[in-house]
């Protein structure tokens, strides 16, 4: 079994599941993962505008869809949830 080709199907999957220009926020973590297994080409093909950590501070863009790729640890957690109470992006889809 070839778990990098499991994880770019899943990582395809996120993206194609959400139409429109689209903001990829993502952890130390699931940075790593994103860059062994989806090329720049494909994010690009996906309408991905940009991507951006979840730790650092982002612009408020509300024309963009906001895909949060994130490991459900506590740190991330309140950085969500943070970023929920005062939302930068006209939606959010949250996956882990």
């Amino acid at each position: 079994m070839d778990v990098l080709a499991l994880h770019a199907a899943y990582h395809l999957r996120l993206l194609t599941e959400t139409p429109g220009l689209k903001l990829l926020l993502l952890d130390a973590h699931s940075t790593t993962l994103i860059a062994h297994t989806t090329p720049h080409s494909t994010l690009l093909a996906n309408d991905v505008y940009l991507v951006e950590k979840i730790e650092n501070k982002r612009e408020n863009l509300k024309h963009l869809k906001c895909i949060a790729y994130l490991r459900p640890d506590e740190e991330t957690i309140t950085r969500m949830c943070q970023e929920l109470r005062n939302p930068n992006y006209a939606e959010y889809a949250i996956c882990k």
